[in-house]
């Protein structure tokens, strides 16, 4: 058994997993922010607004495998055309290997992978306010919060959203 996350690019056949990991309205909606869709979410949205995403050519989905299993999920995307900056968006990882340092590992190879192969000049990824175990997880990353902070109305409650940035 390895210790080592490996990255793939996302196809249509992890989706199940992927979705199984949410299992609650407020979980769903803490990692897609409802830009996703609705909970429950099925695969057939799910897919059909990856693909949407993906027509743009300014969004890459990927999965991270553990012993060729699916474990995570993440996604690189171009906000602006032409603006040398990815975000990193649509962070999860398996329950059942959070709170053991594969999600620092998973975050770690998102941004080297903006950095090393898409030559991104920064990358920056936006977390809700109480969502500490994931705050916490991108500032041991080197993640800093630069400013930016905005208020998403989702399920009636106002939450709030940091955003947090590494430079090259």
């Amino acid at each position: 058994m390895s210790n080592d996350l490996i990255i793939k690019p996302f196809n249509s056949s992890y989706i199940d997993t992927i979705l199984s990991w949410t299992n609650d309205k407020k979980s769903f909606y803490r990692w897609s922010a409802g830009v996703l869709g609705s909970y429950p979410i099925d695969s057939n949205k799910f897919n059909e607004k990856i693909k949407e995403m993906k027509q743009t050519k300014l969004f890459y989905p990927y999965v991270v495998k553990l012993d060729n299993k699916v474990v995570g999920f993440f996604t690189l995307r171009y906000r602006v055309k032409n603006v040398n900056n990815l975000t990193i968006g649509f962070v999860i990882l398996d329950p059942l290997y959070r709170g053991m340092g594969y999600g620092k590992k998973l975050l770690n190879l998102a941004i080297n992978l903006a950095f090393e192969t898409y030559k991104s000049d920064s990358v920056n990824l936006r977390v809700f306010k109480d969502n500490t175990a994931a705050y916490n997880c991108y500032k041991k990353v080197g993640l800093k919060e630069n400013g930016v902070c905005e208020t998403y109305n989702i399920l009636d409650y106002k939450w709030d959203v940091v955003e947090l940035e590494k430079r090259s």
